[in-house]
């Protein structure tokens, strides 16, 4: 029997990825092992599947003592949309709780990658107040710096 991540590379391979960089702005993979994870581009798997709705630009799935799901928004200094930005985070993780379905999911990361400040109060209170949700649970999104790594980033998160 398949496991998760040879599921997804079989099942979606016009939409994966290998890298996590958008709009000027990079996660890092330096000491993540590229065979435990497995990267779907927001906008790949828009084409494919006809999605109308905005995605978030990455849902990653690594596995490492059981399997973290990620949706990731990676933005290098826009003005700050920070209700979009969780909405497309939101759709992420509703695709990824799909395709997770049946696996059981160690952790779960909603990741705003993001290289500009956020000055409006009302766009920082957004972020500290509005939660995203993946199979009943909810947490706020997290804010990371773009050139962060992933392996630094799930392990505070984890």
């Amino acid at each position: 029997m398949l496991g998760l991540l040879d599921r997804l590379r079989s099942r979606y391979p016009k939409c994966l990825t290998t890298t996590c960089n958008e709009r000027g702005c990079k996660l890092r993979l330096d000491e993540i092992d590229l065979i435990s994870l497995v990267i779907i581009h927001g906008s790949r798997y828009q084409k494919q599947f006809g999605s109308a709705d905005k995605l978030c630009d990455r849902v990653a799935f690594l596995k490492r003592n059981g399997y973290t799901v990620m949706a990731i928004e990676l933005k290098g200094g826009q003005n700050a949309h920070i209700k979009d930005w969780q909405d497309q985070i939101q759709r992420g993780l509703d695709i990824a709780h799909t395709i997770s379905r049946g696996e059981k999911v160690r952790d779960w990361l909603p990741l705003l990658v993001y290289s500009g400040r956020i000055e409006k109060r009302y766009e920082l209170k957004q972020l500290r107040i509005r939660p995203v949700f993946f199979g009943g649970q909810s947490k706020l999104v997290i804010r990371v710096d773009c050139g962060s790594d992933l392996a630094q980033v799930t392990s505070k998160q984890i």
